[in-house]
Formats: C-alpha cells, structure tokens, sequence
C-alpha cells in the first residue's frame, strides 16, 4: 500500500503507525494505484483496517472518521470502506446517499455484528462487499480486491439472505395475509386450502426469506428500506396496509 503526504488534518498518530494520510490525496498519485478512503470513528478501527491491507502495493488509501467528510474532500476516492457496527438506519442512509451521489463509488461495510435481515439491507442499498470484523485482517484484503475486479463479496453465512428471491404467487399472497394480521385458519378459508397447505407455502417462504419465525417475515415485508415489500404487497387488488402503520403489531401476530 502506498502512503499519502499528509494534509493540514491528516491524524498523526494514525500517520505514525501506518503511513497514511487522514484526508485527501498526494500529488502524483500513480494511476495504477487504486485510491480507497477508509471511514472509521474509532482509531484502532482505522489502524486495523489500515493494517490488513499494507500488502496490497496497487492501493493508495486516505482514512478518517466521517465518511461523508472524506469522500467530499477525495472526489476520486474509487471504494470506501466503512467501519460500522451493524446495517442500521444510519447506515442504510449513507449508502443510499452515497449511491445517489457517487454511483460509481464501489463500498465495502465492516460490520461487527450482522443478521441476515441487516445483510439484506445492506446489499438492497447497493453496497459491493461485507465483512464481518473479527474476520477483518483475513477477509479484507480478498474482498478488496474481488470488489476492484467487479465481483460482489459476501459473508458465506449471509449467501442466502442476500441472493434473488423467487417467491411463487401463493406464497406471496399468503405472506400478504400474514402481513395483514390473519391467522393461518383465516388465510385457509380465504383462499380455500387447507390449514396444513397455509402452513406448507409459509415454511417454504421463510426458507426462500432467510426468515426464522412468523413475525421476522412480516417485519422484512414491511421494512421500508427493503426489497420484499413491493413485490408481495401488491400481489392482489385489495389496498395494501401501510407500511409506517401495519395493520398489526408483527411481534403480535398470530401462529
């Protein structure tokens, strides 16, 4: 990895330990060097993540602790990657945000903690690549340079989460129902099938979902930041319910 001469902000003692420059690039920065912009609150964050890549001769790398800041101040920042606990809210805006703005931007998240509900999330936002943290100094770097070469990188864990999903029209309609508060007797008799053919397509949506229970189908459904909603809300020509305001609590739902 090839370090920067540092700017007026750069973090010295990040500087001291890895070579590299807080914000911004030096002049004559080869343009076989990929420039990558390292966003991490935390300073032991930025050293490991600095620290695992220093193998890899073909990056030049800037870091800081904002990643707005730092890609508004390195506009040619070619992938960022963002240290961050989970995929929450916060998370999911910048992404998006970034998205928006820089659509040729590739990112990789670091993430301490991911469910698959959160992985989903995150790849529906459009990032490039996800690596858990403990894993960070042997995962890093491959995942890295997959996501230079155009490939998307994900934890083995969260493949199923993360791929295509193909529910069939019956399992959408019945998950609408579901959505809507309706018990699988009451999703029976509506459709005319049998309780135990309810509870047949149910089973087979939470595996095509990566969903563990009645209520964490319903809450990916109506996340608005995810991908499942459209597609099984609008599934038949009753009015959808509302997303900000489900008919019911999830956690409530009936079995």
């Amino acid at each position: 990895m090839k370090g920067l001469s540092a700017s007026p902000a750069a973090d010295d003692s990040l500087l001291d330990v890895t070579g590299i420059a807080a914000h911004g690039w030096a002049e004559g920065v080869s343009s076989d060097s990929a420039k990558v912009a390292v966003a991490a609150r935390g300073r032991l964050a930025r050293i490991r993540i600095a620290n695992a890549l220093a193998g890899r001769e073909d990056l030049c790398v800037c870091s800081g602790a904002s990643a707005r800041q730092l890609i508004a101040s390195a506009p040619s920042t070619e992938l960022l990657v963002n240290y961050c606990e989970t995929c929450g809210t916060d998370e999911v805006r910048l992404f998006r945000e970034l998205g928006q703005h820089r659509p040729e931007l590739m990112i990789v998240a670091v993430c301490e903690s991911v469910d698959a509900r959160a992985g989903r999330r995150a790849v529906d936002t459009g990032i490039h690549g996800l690596v858990f943290a403990a894993a960070l100094e042997e995962s890093l770097p491959a995942t890295v340079a997959a996501v230079l070469a155009g490939q998307m990188v994900v934890p083995r864990g969260l493949h199923a989460a993360v791929r295509n999903v193909s529910l069939s029209v019956r399992e959408r309609q019945i998950l609408r129902m579901v959505v809507m508060g309706l018990a699988n007797r009451e999703i029976g008799t509506r459709l005319y099938l049998a309780e135990s053919t309810v509870k047949s397509h149910l089973s087979s949506a939470y595996a095509k979902l990566g969903a563990r229970s009645r209520s964490e189908a319903a809450a990916m459904i109506l996340d608005p930041h995810g991908s499942f909603g459209a597609g099984v809300l609008a599934i038949t020509a009753e009015p959808a319910p509302a997303l900000a305001e489900p008919a019911q609590d999830p956690l409530q739902l009936r079995d």
